[in-house]
């Protein structure tokens, strides 16, 4: 009998050790200096700014960026990949800024994507950690969510869509993706976008894109019409306009530290790794959805 309790007690703490192993974190990144979405110019000015302190300073990802990391150990199967959505090379942008001068369109613009090299991310982390630029949620989460999520990402790279990327793209409907709409994708592929946390809209934002400063082939729309415009805004109520709403990495950033230091928080264990501040959630009693994971 002793022994049999025995063989409980270790079958037990080996399945509970590896339980806790198997993890989905979300790594965010915020610009150099803050983006500022207040107007058109007021964006595009404070991008060009941040492209200059990337370029002067040999830093990275000018608007910012968010990564993804799976780890999981599904009955000896081990699963860990840490990745993201990449794209917009300088040149394709000066391409249809400065040439097709599609204006604001760029927010709407389709780029050629690609996932990114764990070699380049591993690098820009260690960096990120010592500096504090990074913070991170990681949630801890059960054999089935994580058997989910490593489907929907076989399927994303065998579809494709890392070959599309940008900021208005909606992965789940095959559209591709900018890097925090691939991030949040795999929250909701899991079914962690929880009532509470409110995030979907504390994490993004909402701009209406007036039609005019969209540019086409008819009305090409260029930079200066939109820097040099002194009484520059988003789209009336009553204008023509097409609606955007993106996740921001500033904003995600900043949601990780903003719980952190908020003394009445419960819900999430706070860590700190280095400089970088963490939140953990324990989503292990979830119910994994059983729902089609594209929509």
């Amino acid at each position: 009998m002793k022994k049999l309790f025995l063989f409980i007690l270790i079958t037990f703490q080996i399945n509970a050790f590896t339980e806790t192993q198997n993890s989905l974190t979300l790594y965010f990144i915020p610009s150099p200096s803050k983006i500022n979405w207040k107007t058109p110019k007021d964006l595009t000015e404070s991008v060009f700014k941040n492209e200059i302190i990337v370029a002067l300073l040999s830093k990275t990802h000018s608007i910012g960026h968010a990564n993804i990391e799976l780890k999981c150990n599904i009955q000896g199967q081990e699963i860990n990949f840490l990745t993201g959505m990449t794209g917009a090379t300088n040149s394709e942008v000066k391409e249809v800024l400065l040439k097709k001068k599609i204006g604001m369109g760029l927010l709407l613009h389709t780029f050629k994507g690609h996932l990114d090299d764990v070699s380049g991310i591993e690098k820009d982390f260690n960096r990120r950690f010592k500096n504090g630029k990074i913070s991170y949620l990681r949630f801890l989460i059960s054999s089935e969510t994580c058997a989910r999520l490593n489907q929907y990402y076989v399927e994303y790279q065998d579809l494709g869509l890392q070959n599309y990327y940008g900021l208005s793209n909606r992965p789940l409907y095959k559209e591709g993706a900018g890097c925090t709409a691939f991030a949040a994708s795999f929250m909701e592929v899991a079914g962690l976008f929880l009532p509470e946390f409110n995030l979907e809209k504390k994490w993004t934002r909402t701009i209406d894109i007036p039609l005019s400063l969209i540019g086409t082939d008819l009305q090409p729309v260029s930079i200066s019409k939109i820097v040099y415009n002194h009484r520059s805004r988003w789209a009336r109520p009553d204008e023509l306009s097409v609606s955007l709403t993106a996740y921001d990495p500033d904003l995600m950033y900043a949601w990780v530290k903003d719980r952190w230091f908020d003394q009445s928080e419960i819900l999430f264990t706070k860590e700190k790794n280095q400089n970088a501040y963490g939140l953990t959630y324990d989503a292990r009693n979830i119910q994994t959805p059983t729902t089609a994971i594209w929509k």
